[in-house]
């Protein structure tokens, strides 16, 4: 009777052992990241993967093989997505409005892909208004000049702050941004709500940015890896 019940127990923690790693796959959430630029913005998501310690399988980020036309993200974005069998449980195409002229049919598209799990991440005017709100809170307009485009304006105030902080100025395509920025992540969440809030209620969304609301995702997931 001992010997049966050894082997009863013995043949349940086999099943369990089995059965757990096809659980933590089911239970395993796949994100893919789109980016326009071939560089900040893949360096900056990818900062936050190296220091959250995820897999690369987990998130992939792409940026330099797709071109910096809005729709030409989401394009690429629903080509890996098909290509994959669809097995990205979320899609983030990451562009800027700044001078594009498909930011609006880009947009009108990840509305029409939001059931299959795609949100657009865009900034008003460039992703590096996400990183100047580091510094504090702003809802400057930045508009473009003749010789500068409103991105660009956006990338100058920026690299003022990161001389006075840090001592370099900022570069596109800079590694370690997130490092560097890290311990100001809560105030400039903080700041990207409010941006967005007033954004909504003065119906002016130039300068206003989505990108926090990937980095929490980013950051979420993390933790629920770990557990």
């Amino acid at each position: 009777m001992r010997s049966e019940q050894k082997v009863t127990r013995t043949r349940h923690r086999r099943a369990t052992e089995i059965r757990r790693p096809v659980l933590m796959q089911a239970l395993r959430t796949r994100i893919l990241i789109v980016c326009e630029g071939a560089k900040t913005e893949p360096h900056y998501f990818e900062d936050i993967r190296l220091h959250s310690r995820t897999g690369a399988s987990d998130i992939q980020i792409c940026g330099k093989e797709c071109g910096s036309a809005p729709i030409s993200v989401v394009n690429y974005a629903e080509q890996r997505w098909m290509e994959a069998n669809k097995d990205f449980d979320q899609i983030f195409c990451v562009f800027d409005r700044d001078r594009h002229d498909s930011f609006d049919q880009a947009l009108a598209r990840v509305q029409a892909l939001n059931k299959h799990g795609f949100t657009a991440i865009y900034s008003y005017p460039s992703f590096e208004y996400w990183l100047l709100l580091h510094f504090g809170y702003t809802r400057k307009s930045f508009v473009a000049q003749v010789s500068r485009s409103a991105g660009d304006l956006v990338e100058k105030d920026l690299s003022n702050h990161f001389v006075e902080t840090f001592g370099v100025s900022y570069q596109k395509g800079m590694k370690n941004v997130f490092t560097r920025l890290q311990d100001r992540l809560a105030a400039a969440d903080m700041a990207a709500r409010q941006a967005l809030k007033d954004a909504s209620q003065t119906q002016e969304p130039n300068p206003s940015t989505r990108v926090h609301e990937l980095v929490a995702v980013l950051l979420t997931h993390s933790h629920s890896a770990k557990n």
